[in-house]
């Protein structure tokens, strides 16, 4: 196609949304109504009328009194303006070895949507902005115009939606949607980034994609063609997909043919690769089989493939008898450079309970061969948990190991607990051990201990103490630990709450001293345009009804909430927003009269239940309009429950509470925590429970430090308090900037230059204004830097950030700026003294976690060498290859391992050249993953360009498979750095994903 005829068709998109949006505001003046609670509306004037002379005109019919309704081009309706936000007041002080510090911070963020909805048509604007610590920032702008012959959407237009091979990525165009008999077709025009160590391109795409019901599924036809802007090859696609839902057996088929000409790298050629999932459901088992081929070369418009051969089998079965039984085979060959990579997997999990009795376990083997090289590993772990009247006990034991040819590494941990009713409370203790050996390095012992107390005082204060121990020795290096905490909690109401804490700590050893932090926050949600649930005409000028009931039931069943209550639960305090309160009747109903519009709270006061009894939710938030009636349920019976905290605490001990995180019981999630990070699970039966955070709703920008997955028993009648600590994770924006002429001109933004922070694995790339934003950083000090070979030629940098800079967790910082001029670059030189040739040696991530994949380089002046091989007895014996630069490259994934350091060697075996060494940091908590959304809220079936940065092994060709089928085959990543577009599902976010990858084990994610 001529690029004439490209840009006209590009012209005509433009005009047309142009056309659509002085359609949308000119049809009269605005006028605004009244901010309703839930709605902002900005109707259109009203059309003027023109009165007729009574002389000259018989008087009219009623009907003609009434003014005809002018039809504007785009139809009636309102602007509705939507949005969700919230926001956090906190004063926080702390100390440590006789040093204060001192925070007040404030911080809010806003998703607004504009949506105009006629008869025929809708036009909606959407943006994301957020506001802290001085710092503002704002996502990235979609619109969208529908009406039912056509649709128009500016913006993201497509990404690799529906399918396994990752086809698609158009992050900035023009679509065009047309329904036809059975389907639509789709007209694109857009823009794809490709980015490689090799080959950094935009392509310039048309395409045409063809969908329809057929043949008893759903059968997807494209076409993409591409051509470089800067005349830098081309690629044309043709993609086939067909999907098919059954009750039984539900598939997943896809062919792609791409021909490429001119790509830097790749053979000129066309390509087939192919994928197939097969989901099979029984009664009461579930199987799923996924085969995926990628030959050598094949491109996705976005990115190349790694070439290789993938099988998963997996397969899951309840039974009565043995409970869950969970089973998982796993096989890929890859191919790197001229050798195959074969990995090999298989996993058995499972559970049991019984009335007083628990039981997990795990096991797992993995084998990796290559090039005559065989790697093993082996994971186990046993829980156990009992209930005896009301104490509650539990005992878990994991175990690693990994082994070659030539050494091992081995981890174990033993941790136990107790809990107890107590004064009014609840009293629980827990104890781990875990310790560390190798064939080389020396052992590492851990040992932790924690007391805690937690009793409601009155009927919305919550006071717990905690007294926690850690004792730790790596490398003959003792630490130890003392932390006393004292936490209230004042819930104003179910969405807002005001929390004060205090903690002193003394730590003995390496960074030792004393402190004590002191905190007291106000956080809470605000939101415009949500509809409200209610049955009745709203009218903002009538008052509101809440009624409900509260019911008495004994159902064993865990989570029971539609089983039959047996009566109605009567004389039970039920209070409206802390003010207004009933008693239950005989029934156990309840009904608040003259209620005005809004978001309301409604308690069910304890002190009113009979002692060993328990409600099931303590309180619930309902919003109501003017008019309207809504109704809700409370259940009461000998259940057992579990209430806890949810937050997140920085460096100086300060803590934020997490909202909106899922909370999973025995693998099911039960409720999200509120604005005050509390949450709050009822109608248990007695005996253990398995307590999770849900990884899927898990925020990109906290961290846990320590298990997401706790073991508890509970007793009947009695609430046990479960709390989950998090670090909060900061970010660092800023741009980099050099003279237009290259000389002393203009200064202008700098794209795809690699802006790193050191220590640590945090990096991004600029964008196309030479602004970056690096989030999911670690609260601590960073050294930031510019990569030299992503300086472009000639610049070098004149300035930048003076010294260290310092991220506080949770807040943004801004303003930091790289200024690049005329100079050259540094060049290194290596010394010789004559004696052994030296090997530099530098391991990647600087401190990494386990499951993590290590890059370990190593530079020699030495001449001739046959080969450079790693030696540990931690991560194994594995040779380093030789790239074009001079550097010898190998990777290793980091086994289990506790907090510590751990070395490794690179050795020549050669007389004349020494040996080098180095340091691997371990640390299980640094995440291994940190994921960025843009937009950055965005809604259901809306594309979303994703930035993801992996400390897991995680390769091109890898697979993400979504919770609700949807998959997508990771581009080549640029550093650590993956960015693909993702088509969110119609529920919006958060959208749960795993990470399927070639090397074999999986790893979850989330996007939120």
């Amino acid at each position: 196609m001529r690029p004439s005829l490209r840009r006209s068709i590009a012209g005509a998109g433009a005009v047309a949304l142009a056309v659509s949006a002085l359609c949308f505001t000119s049809e009269g003046a605005l006028r605004a109504a009244p901010l309703l609670a839930i709605r902002l509306h900005l109707p259109f004037a009203h059309p003027r009328v023109k009165l007729a002379d009574p002389s000259a005109s018989p008087l009219p019919s009623p009907a003609g009194l009434v003014p005809a309704r002018r039809r504007g081009m785009l139809g009636n309706g309102p602007i509705v303006l939507k949005g969700t936000g919230t926001y956090q007041l906190q004063f926080a002080r702390s100390s440590r070895n006789g040093l204060a510090a001192g925070t007040d911070n404030y911080a809010t963020a806003l998703s607004v949507v504009a949506e105009r909805r006629t008869e025929q048509s809708s036009l909606s604007i959407s943006n994301a902005f957020g506001y802290g610590g001085s710092g503002f920032s704002a996502g990235g702008l979609i619109v969208g115009y529908r009406t039912p012959r056509y649709g128009l959407t500016y913006g993201q237009v497509t990404g690799p939606a529906d399918s396994q091979l990752q086809i698609g990525g158009i992050a900035r165009g023009v679509a065009l949607a047309i329904p036809v008999r059975n389907g639509d077709v789709s007209w694109i025009v857009g823009t794809a980034a490709q980015q490689s160590l090799n080959f950094n391109e935009t392509f310039r795409v048309l395409g045409l994609r063809r969908d329809w019901n057929a043949l008893g599924g759903f059968l997807g036809l494209g076409a993409y063609y591409g051509a470089g802007e800067q005349g830098i090859g081309r690629e044309t696609i043709a993609d086939l997909g067909f999907r098919r839902y059954g009750s039984k057996l539900s598939t997943d088929t896809e062919l792609a043919v791409s021909s490429i000409h001119g790509i830097p790298g790749s053979p000129d050629g066309a390509r087939l690769a192919s994928a197939f999932q097969a989901d099979l459901q029984g009664k009461n088992t579930f199987t799923t089989l996924a085969l995926k081929f990628d030959p050598a070369g094949f491109q996705s418009l976005t990115s190349s493939v790694n070439p290789g051969f993938s099988a998963d089998l997996a397969v899951r079965r309840h039974s009565e008898r043995f409970g869950e039984l969970n089973l998982e085979l796993e096989h890929s060959d890859d191919r790197l450079d001229s050798s195959v990579q074969h990995d090999d997997r298989a996993t058995f999990s499972g559970g049991k309970s019984w009335a007083h009795v628990g039981l997990q376990y795990v096991a797992g083997l993995e084998g990796t061969r290559i090039d005559g090289a065989t790697t093993i590993s082996r994971t186990g772990a046993l829980t156990l948990t009992e209930s005896i009247r009301s104490l509650s006990l539990f005992q878990t034991y994991q175990t690693t190991a990994t082994s070659q040819h030539d050494g091992f590494a081995a981890q174990r941990q033993l941790a136990l607990g107790a809990s107890k009713p107590f004064f009014g409370g609840s009293l629980a203790y827990q104890f781990s051990r875990s310790d560390s050996a190798s064939a080389t390095a020396s052992d590492g012992v851990a040992t932790a201990q924690s007391l805690s107390f937690r009793r409601s005082i009155g009927k919305k204060l919550d006071a717990q103490l905690t007294q926690a121990f850690e004792t730790s020795s790596n490398n003959g290096v003792p630490t130890r630990l003392t932390e006393t905490g004292l936490s209230l909690v004042r819930r104003i109401s179910n969405v807002v709450a005001v929390q004060v804490s205090a903690d002193r700590f003394r730590q003995i050893g390496p960074g030792g001293g004393t402190g004590t932090t002191f905190t007291a926050s106000l956080v809470g949600p605000f939101g415009f345009g949500e509809p409200l649930g209610g049955t009745g005409r709203a009218n903002p000028n009538l008052p509101a009804v809440i009624r409900g009931i509260v019911t008495f039931s004994t159902s064993p069943t865990p989570f029971a909430y539609n089983q039959p209550a047996l009566r109605g639960f009567n004389n039970a305090l039920v209070i409206l927003d802390g003010k207004v309160s009933q008693r239950t009747d005989s029934s156990g109903q309840f009904e608040f009269r003259f209620v005005p519009q809004g978001t309301h709270t409604i308690r069910v006061d304890s002190a009113t239940i009979t002692p060993g009894l328990i409600v099931d939710r303590e309180y619930q938030t309902v919003k109501v309009l003017g008019g309207q009636t809504t109704s809700i349920q409370f259940n009461v019976g000998n259940f057992a429950g579990i209430t806890g905290l949810v937050a997140t605490q920085d460096a100086n001990g300060t803590k934020h509470p997490l909202s909106d995180i899922g909370i999973a019981v025995d693998g099911i999630q039960t409720v999200t925590t509120g604005p005050d990070g509390r949450y709050q699970v009822g109608r248990l039966s007695p005996g253990a429970h398995t307590i999770e955070i849900v990884e899927a709703t898990v925020p990109s920008t906290v961290q846990f430090v320590a298990d997401k997955k706790k073991t508890v028993t509970v007793s009947a009648g009695t609430s046990t308090p479960l709390n989950f600590v998090a670090m909060p994770l900061g970010s660092i924006a800023g741009s980099v900037v050099a003279p237009s002429d290259g000389g002393f001109g203009t200064l202008v933004g700098l794209k795809n230059v690699y802006v790193v922070a050191e220590p640590g694995e945090h990096a991004v790339i600029t964008d196309e204004d030479g602004s970056f934003l690096m989030d999911n950083v670690p609260p601590g000090t960073y050294t930031l830097s510019l990569d030299p070979d992503t300086v472009p030629d000639g610049l070098s940098v004149l300035s930048g950030p003076e010294g260290p800079i310092t991220v506080a967790g949770g807040t943004p910082l801004s303003g930091v700026m790289f200024k690049l001029g005329p100079g050259a670059k540094n060049v290194v030189f290596t010394y010789n003294d004559g004696k052994k040739l030296p090997i530099q040696v530098d391991v990647l991530p600087k401190v990494a976690p386990p499951g993590s994949l290590l890059r370990v380089s190593a530079r020699t002046s030495a001449k001739d060498l046959a080969a450079l091989t790693v030696e540990s007895d931690v991560f194994g014996t594995f040779p380093l290859k030789l790239d074009r630069s001079g550097t010898w490259i190998g990777t290793a994934v980091v086994p289990p391992l506790a907090k510590g350091d751990y070395a490794l060697a690179v050795t020549a075996h050669r007389k004349d050249v020494a040996d080098g060494s180095a340091l691997v940091p371990v640390d299980p908590r640094v995440p291994l993953f940190a994921i960025r959304l843009n937009p950055r809220d965005p809604g259901p079936r809306q594309t979303a360009r994703v930035t993801m940065k992996a400390l897991a092994p995680a390769e091109e060709g890898d697979t993400l498979q979504f919770e609700d089928g949807y998959k997508i085959t990771l581009p080549k990543p640029t550093g650590h750095l993956f960015v693909f577009d993702v088509r969110i599902w119609s529920r919006g976010l958060p959208y749960a994903a795993t990470l399927l990858t070639k090397r074999g084990p999986t790893y979850p994610l989330s996007l939120r």
